[in-house]
Formats: C-alpha cells, sequence, structure tokens
C-alpha cells in the first residue's frame, strides 16, 4: 500500500500502486526470486576433496620413484608375436612392474586435482559475477519502484541509484575463462591464484560497505530494514599472502575457506533483507 493526502480532508490515506508501480514491483520480485539459484551456497567440504587429492598426487608419485630406484627395470614383459611365415615370429613388447602402477595413479589423481580446482574456481568467481549483477538490478528496480511512489521516495530513489552505479563501476566484473586458466598454467600460476584469492576476498568486502549506505537510506522509511546487519570481515589479504608464506601454505587453507563461507553468509544475510524488504513494500 502506498499513502496519498485526500485534497477536501488533508488527511493521510492509502492507495492501491498504480499499474506501472505494480509491474515494477512485479520485476522486484522476480530479480530477488532469481537468488535462489543465482547465489548459490558452495561447500567448503570441496577444500577437503582438494587436499585429499593433493596428497594422494604426492604419495603416489614419491611411491613411484622408490619403487623405481628399488625394481630397476626387472617386471613384467608384456609382448604379442607378429609372425612372418610358417615358423618365424618375432615379439615386440615392453617391460612393466609396480611401479608404474603407482605412477599410474598419481596420473588418476592429478588429472582429477586439476579438473576439481577448475570446477571450484568456475564456482567462485562466475557466484561473485550473478551476485554483483543480479544486486545492481535488484537496486535498480527498486529505485524505479520507489520513484513510482513520489514524494520523498524519489530522493531515496535518486540516491539508491547513485550509490548502485558507484558500487558496479568499482566491483565490475571478472574474467572467468581468463582467471582460471590462468590459475592452472605453471608458473603463472604462482602469481595468478593469489590475486584470484584477493579480489574474491576485498570485492564482497567493498560490495557490502556500498550495500549498507543503501540499506541506511531505506531504513529511514522502512522500520523492518533495521533488523539487517551486513558483517562482511575486514580481512587484509597482503597479511593472508604473507602467513600463507610463511607456514609453507597451511595458513592458505584457511584463506580458502573463507573465500567459501563468507559469501555463503553474506548470501544468507542478503536473503534475509530482500524478504524483509519485499514485505515492506507490499
Amino acid at each position: 500500500m502506498d499513502a496519498g493526502f485526500d485534497s477536501n480532508t488533508d488527511e493521510v490515506v492509502d492507495r492501491e500502486p498504480d499499474y506501472d508501480g505494480q509491474s515494477k514491483l512485479k520485476t522486484l520480485k522476480e530479480i530477488v526470486k532469481r537468488g535462489e539459484t543465482e547465489d548459490r551456497i558452495l561447500s567448503p567440504w570441496w577444500i577437503a576433496v582438494i587436499l585429499f587429492l593433493d596428497f594422494l598426487t604426492t604419495v603416489a608419485f614419491l611411491a613411484y620413484d622408490w619403487a623405481k630406484l628399488e625394481s630397476g627395470f626387472e617386471g613384467y614383459f608384456i609382448s604379442r608375436k607378429v609372425g612372418y611365415g610358417l615358423e618365424s615370429y618375432r615379439s615386440y613388447g615392453f617391460y612393466v612392474n609396480h611401479a608404474h602402477l603407482y605412477y599410474v595413479l598419481a596420473g588418476i589423481a592429478s588429472a582429477a586435482l586439476l579438473i576439481v580446482m577448475i570446477y571450484v574456481y568456475i564456482n567462485l568467481i562466475s557466484r561473485r559475477n550473478k551476485h554483483f549483477k543480479r544486486t545492481a538490478e535488484l537496486y535498480n528496480a527498486l529505485a524505479d519502484y520507489l520513484e513510482s511512489m513520489g514524494g520523498d521516495y524519489r530522493e531515496i530513489s535518486w540516491r539508491i541509484r547513485e550509490i548502485a552505479k558507484r558500487c558496479e563501476i568499482d566491483t565490475g566484473t571478472r574474467n572467468v575463462a581468463g582467471w582460471v586458466v590462468l590459475s592452472v598454467l605453471p608458473v603463472i600460476n604462482a602469481f595468478a591464484k593469489p590475486y584470484i584469492f584477493h579480489f574474491l576476498t576485498r570485492d564482497y568486502y567493498r560490495h557490502e560497505r556500498y550495500e549498507e549506505l543503501i540499506l541506511k537510506c531505506l531504513s529511514s522509511k522502512f522500520p523492518k530494514l533495521q533488523l539487517v546487519n551486513f558483517e562482511y570481515p575486514d580481512r587484509d589479504t597482503v597479511m593472508y599472502f604473507l602467513l600463507s608464506a610463511i607456514t609453507v601454505g597451511i595458513f592458505w587453507i584457511y584463506w580458502m575457506y573463507t573465500l567459501f563461507s563468507d559469501p555463503n553468509r553474506h548470501f544468507k544475510e542478503h536473503r534475509v533483507f530482500e524478504e524483509l524488504l519485499l514485505e515492506e513494500l507490499s
């Protein structure tokens, strides 16, 4: 319901939003609905899968080197005979031993690790892009609806639109395919991975600071939104990188965990915000 003035009594009366306002509210609800699929909650257990495959690959390669040194060239000769006449044959083949089994296991584990890493990076970066894009559409649709309500809502609409635009310019869109390719290339990945971790950490933080400004604008008119509390951690990525280097990658595990847990918590907070917003507007 929207509020307006009766010209005869100068009293505030309730009036239904016009057709244009209802249409804009419908658009807003559709954008909120998309959050159920686009704001993906990723399980941190993927980190355990990565660590297990990394450990399995390392152990298998070490076992291969040890078995090769222990057995030398001894092993089973796998061959096939090729006939050149009624009684003339020649054998072709190669020797294999248990060391080769470790090598095959290491190859399978490393291939699986690569696939899982690609999957994880694709999902971490793409869900970031989808969330930022959807929320930009959300705030612009909200600004359109508030503008249709008139009065003081027009000023709030203008401020929301300005903040949303600044947020979109500041955070932008990350190239999923490009960064995933760089993350698996030898040598280059030593520089690409830290930067991926950096922007996945800092972009969400900057994004939420803009959302706090929008929330502040809305809270004056919609009291229920005062219950919303965005608390994205302000993590120092330079310190995190140094700690990862000092601990020989152990702290890196915790940093990766935050890339799952922090956005997951933000998406859940956002769901509460969007539901309360629709309650106030309806």
